[in-house]
């Protein structure tokens, strides 16, 4: 039983110490989220990202419950506001497959390998999922468990009345 509480309190302090370095090298490096690939190294963020209009990052996992509402509310969302951008990223070893089979609604990529720090880029430094990140050129507004869409249009709203305002 001790030997179990050792390594338990081990096991956290260990995963604390990750959590605390990378935060520190984010801020120490001040690196940028739209420069990280995902799947390869032609797809990145900023590739994405286009001029006066706004992009919806909805970070989700193949074993996360509300991360697989949100990207059925995701789809309803993009059919009714087809202007503006999604993109899925997902970040676990699970396949994108099964979740978006027969689906035209919104591109999602692999970013299992980089997707926990891309997430920490944004200030999730915990890796709770779903995670929704809303991007114009200039402002960022990140949105942490399952959104709804009467949420994310209240959100979107805001940013694009900022990109208005420049």
């Amino acid at each position: 039983m001790k030997f179990a509480k050792k390594l338990f309190t081990k096991l956290h302090l260990i995963i604390a110490a990750i959590f605390l370095s990378i935060g520190f090298g984010i801020h120490y490096y001040n690196l940028d989220p739209l420069e990280v690939s995902l799947d390869d190294r032609e797809h990145k963020l900023k590739n994405f990202v286009k001029p006066d209009k706004v992009l919806v990052v909805s970070f989700w996992a193949s074993w996360c419950p509300h991360c697989l509402r949100e990207i059925g509310k995701l789809k309803r969302f993009k059919e009714k506001h087809p202007e503006i951008a999604v993109l899925g990223l997902k970040v676990d070893e699970g396949s994108a497959e099964t979740v978006f089979q027969d689906t035209t609604g919104y591109p999602s990529f692999d970013a299992s390998m980089h997707g926990a720090q891309i997430m920490q880029l944004f200030g999730n430094y915990t890796a709770a999922l779903p995670f929704t990140v809303i991007l114009d050129n200039e402002k960022r507004k990140t949105l942490l468990g399952e959104t709804s869409p009467e949420e994310l249009e209240k959100n979107i709203s805001a940013v694009q009345e900022n990109i208005h305002k420049s």
